[in-house]
């Protein structure tokens, strides 16, 4: 019995470490626009970026995360000052 929980633990600190890093990756998204909104960043971004956030693109586009994730960057667009784009979504694919 005390053999299988040490893998039992390992489990959860693993689970626990790819959420979040998950976490940390998609919640990286609303800084990123913040800064090149306020003209510290490239705008259009950098190939690189687009590259790199183009998952979480598709996160909003064909997952149930839409509407959290529109919550989120509006947030961030607040923060920044400006109204949130009436244009289309944040996490539109021609950003990313």
């Amino acid at each position: 019995m005390k053999e299988g929980a040490p893998k039992k633990s390992r489990a959860i600190i693993w689970t626990l470490c790819i959420l979040a890093v998950f976490t940390l990756y998609v919640g990286s998204t609303g800084p990123i626009r913040h800064f090149q909104i306020k003209g510290t960043l490239p705008e259009p971004p950098p190939d690189w970026q687009k590259v790199f956030y183009r998952p979480v693109a598709y996160l909003h586009k064909y997952t149930p995360l839409s509407k959290p994730l529109d919550v989120y960057s509006e947030w961030w667009w607040k923060l920044a000052g400006m109204p949130y784009p009436p244009s289309g979504s944040y996490y539109d694919l021609k950003y990313y």
